[in-house]
């Protein structure tokens, strides 16, 4: 479950999704959506958006080049963190002082191929926290069937005083950690 955002009741993805294909200048867009997936979805994800797929991402057959993905993915990481309620990434990292979230291990499994104007869902779980450590599930869905998933491993990084230019890793910070448990236990 995630964080219920007062007590108006937030707008459902249906809803939001509705509204986008309503508006063609919406649709072209991707839609960030924070809350509960799709009724037909058994998985309770944190995070989820409509994606379209753009030509730029694709090979010369029409489908979505596999390290493209990973872009997605990427940046489904940075909208699940503002979902969770931190600002914009820039301004996260300079608010908490942290250079970054790298990432040191990946894992893709590749379901069914997604082609240029496919409109896909793509989600993410709530982070799994280690220490400095956090692991991310990413799922990518056409018409509610699951064609890529992703897991990522990043390490909360801040600048090592002792090395100019380099960078540590710290353990994440329990404000950040409470976020993700607000909205995994609400």
């Amino acid at each position: 479950m995630r964080p219920s955002g007062g007590d108006a009741a937030p707008a459902s993805t249906d809803q939001k999704v509705a509204s986008a294909a309503a508006d063609p200048a919406l649709k072209a867009h991707a839609l960030a959506t924070p809350g509960p997936p799709p009724a037909e979805r058994d998985s309770m994800s944190f995070f989820q958006r409509q994606y379209r797929i753009e030509w730029g991402q694709c090979d010369p057959a029409g489908i979505v080049y596999a390290p493209r993905y990973l872009d997605m993915f990427g940046e489904n990481t940075i909208l699940l963190f503002e979902a969770a309620g931190l600002p914009k990434k820039r301004q996260m990292l300079a608010k908490l002082g942290v250079a970054g979230f790298p990432m040191v291990d990946v894992q893709a499994r590749f379901l069914r191929p997604t082609a240029y104007g496919d409109e896909v869902v793509i989600e993410a779980d709530a982070p799994a926290f280690g220490n400095s450590s956090f692991t991310i599930a990413h799922r990518l869905l056409h018409d509610g069937t699951l064609c890529v998933e992703c897991t990522e491993k990043r390490v909360w990084t801040v600048p090592d005083a002792s090395r100019p230019g380099g960078l540590r890793a710290e353990r994440v910070p329990d404000e950040i950690r409470a976020l993700f448990a607000r909205g995994a236990t609400a």
